[in-house]
């Protein structure tokens, strides 16, 4: 009796110091991999979409055998539908039918980026877990400059704006719209992004943001003006300007201080007036609240806490039941 005493506290204490060797489980062995880490889809038409698949290995092995497997996907649906699925036609790397909801289907709904988790399951408990990034983009949105290459002098400065259309169209209503003006070299062309002070050009809604900026020429040589649109936390569009400044190179940048009044600008040249829809773009539409990404990392991790919780329950309850059997009771 002393003996089976001493091999129940052993088993006891060998449960607190590492519980999940106290029974035998390859859980921690398993890894999941996406086919991919991070995705760009396009905003989708409702028969289109965009594949993807997650691989289960143990021990650096393809799992072969999955037919007690299966995968929970969770995402925001707010930027992409997405329809998990199996193989019509056999199951890829060699695995034994049947193959279950390792492969899914992304649709693009509306522009943003976010995460999708995918966590593999058997017999009840997550054996593994993954992730990858998704970006939706909207082709039907253009970001156009008003002039894609510029040459200027040194010790002056340029105007450039740009333009912001959906499927061809200047989007007139921008009052969720910003941009975000940044020069690749500042030794040679700093950026003063502004609106405009007497109305909006293009019978834009005012108030219209700052796409408008000035170019100041510090020092000679040749860079990039970079432009971001954005509705409201959602990057839509990016485009890019050359610049040259005719001068000497600015080894030493000294902090420019903006200028009181507006200097004096070469006039840009206006495009022809399009032909504008009534409403072309409801930019309201666009929801780019991250809170869904934060909750659903919050869900995944309470997941994950909750099945340990009840691992150890049940290896409690084994634990308890193994004690009966050696002393006796109910």
């Amino acid at each position: 009796m002393k003996y089976y005493l001493i091999l129940a506290i052993f088993i006891f204490l060998s449960y607190f110091n590492n519980p999940n060797q106290l029974f035998a489980s390859d859980n921690e062995k398993y890894t999941l991999e996406p086919s991919e880490q991070s995705i760009k889809i396009p905003v989708s038409l409702p028969y289109s979409g965009y594949g993807i698949n997650v691989l289960l290995k143990q021990n650096d092995q393809i799992v072969l055998d999955q037919r007690d497997v299966s995968y929970q996907w969770t995402y925001n649906n707010k930027y992409i539908n997405l329809l998990d699925t199996g193989f019509n036609s056999g199951c890829p790397y060699n695995i034994n039918s049947p193959c279950n909801n390792l492969h899914a289907n992304l649709q693009g709904v509306v522009p943003g980026n976010l995460e999708v988790n995918v966590i593999a399951i058997k017999n009840g408990a997550t054996i593994a877990s993954t992730s990858f990034k998704v970006e939706v983009s909207d082709d039907s949105y253009t970001l156009e400059s008003s002039e894609q290459n510029i040459t200027f002098d040194q010790g002056t400065d340029y105007g450039v704006n740009v333009l912001f259309k959906k499927d061809g169209y200047l989007i007139l209503d921008q009052q969720n719209v910003s941009y975000v003006w940044k020069s690749h070299n500042q030794n040679m062309v700093t950026v003063y992004d502004r609106g405009f002070e007497n109305g909006c050009p293009y019978d834009l809604v005012a108030p219209c943001p700052n796409m408008n900026a000035i170019l100041s020429g510090k020092g000679g040589g040749k860079t990039k003006i970079e432009v971001e649109v954005w509705i409201g936390k959602t990057l839509i569009e990016v485009t890019y300007i050359d610049v040259e400044v005719k001068g000497e190179s600015q080894p030493v940048l000294t902090t420019p201080k903006k200028p009181t009044s507006p200097p004096t600008i070469k006039p840009v040249q206006v495009i022809p007036e399009p032909t504008v829809q009534t409403n072309p773009n409801n930019t309201e539409n666009i929801d780019n609240n991250y809170e869904g990404e934060r909750l659903l990392r919050i869900e995944k991790s309470l997941a994950e806490l909750n099945n340990k919780v009840e691992k150890q329950e049940n290896i409690l309850q084994k634990i308890l039941s193994f004690f009966k059997r050696l002393f006796g009771g109910n």
